[in-house]
């Protein structure tokens, strides 16, 4: 896993509300500048490419805490020169369409319907779901909202038109994930990894030994290579499925959930299809406990195994902890 860098908006705001992580193999971000609700920067792909302007936006909740955010909008239009996008929570409507479930008034998609057009911005093709916040309220009190955009100038636009953005499924947030591809990213395949927690599951021992009793002609090197070829295509559909019941449980809750909301933002008016979620939801959030109590007592379980026979593991864990303060108390 390549090393990320951090900024954020922390000098602007207390809650500091805008946080951008970027590999610095791939990419030199040169930040341009920010406020409470934007940072604006320039982006370089080190490995060729052209470079770009990119603003990160988390708008506020209130209409008149928004104009400061179109004011700096307006302000970085006048001054870039070359493709410029924009992306994030604007927490604003630019069209009435852009929500479900309660009025939207003209004051409301008028502020950012005017930068929008004064600044020459438009939306960047997206796929997946439209509207990309619920309030996750039952019944008819549930509202949906288009307030997360990808928007950009027509030089970067033309610069990027295999550009494409997804909004992808929100599971149990309140807004849906962005995802903007810009590059062309080689499909790399990815190395096995074995995870030392799959010894706990006697699934796994019973299906490796199945995969390695089955004949193999050839010399016995070869045989052991193929063998291992074979074991490793049943791990990964094992990891697939779910080792144990718990697994197995989780992964099936969370299929008919994504299922559920799928057909929820086809029709979002129906109040069926928003019960079933309520339900779908907290069956997944009790798999999801189920999963995580009994890895808890697995690492447990290891954790008195492995002090009990003062292993090499459990003398590493006692350094660690050498020398770090666990509370302070005040008199």
């Amino acid at each position: 896993m390549p090393r990320l860098v951090f900024t954020h908006n922390n000098s602007q705001h207390d809650n500091g509300r805008i946080v951008i992580g970027w590999c610095p193999s791939s990419f030199h971000v040169n930040i341009l500048s920010m406020r409470s609700q934007y940072i604006h920067c320039e982006v370089k792909p080190t490995q060729g490419g052209q470079d770009f302007f990119c603003t990160f936006v988390y708008g506020f909740n209130e209409i008149s805490s928004r104009s400061a955010l179109w004011d700096g909008i307006r302000e970085i239009s006048k001054k870039v020169e070359g493709g410029w996008v924009l992306m994030g929570d604007f927490n604003a409507l630019s069209s009435v369409d852009d929500r479900i479930g309660s009025t939207v008034r003209v004051a409301e998609i008028r502020p950012m319907k005017e930068c929008l057009n004064e600044c020459g911005l438009a939306d960047v093709k997206a796929s997946g779901r439209y509207f990309t916040w619920t309030n996750k309220q039952e019944g008819a009190a549930r509202v949906f909202s288009r307030i997360d955009r990808v928007i950009a100038n027509s030089i970067w636009l033309d610069w990027f038109d295999q550009a494409a953005v997804t909004f992808l499924p929100e599971g149990d947030f309140d807004h849906s994930p962005v995802v903007l591809r810009v590059y062309e990213v080689p499909l790399i395949k990815r190395p096995f990894k074995f995870c030392n927690m799959w010894c706990y599951y006697s699934t796994m021992m019973d299906a490796v030994q199945e995969a390695w009793r089955l004949p193999v002609q050839g010399c016995p090197m070869y045989q052991v290579v193929e063998k291992l070829k074979r074991v490793k295509g049943v791990l990964r559909n094992l990891k697939k499925q779910g080792f144990g019941e718990a697994e197995k449980d989780l992964i099936q809750a969370t299929e008919e959930f994504s299922m559920i909301q799928d057909k929820l933002h086809e029709n979002p008016g129906n109040i069926d299809c928003i019960e079933q979620e309520r339900s779908a939801r907290g069956k997944v959030q009790r798999a999801k406990k189920c999963v995580q109590a009994m890895l808890q007592q697995q690492a447990k379980l290891k954790w008195l195994k492995c002090g009990d026979e003062k292993t090499k593991f459990f003398y590493q864990a006692i350094k660690q902890e050498e020398g770090r303060i666990v509370s302070c108390y005040s008199q």
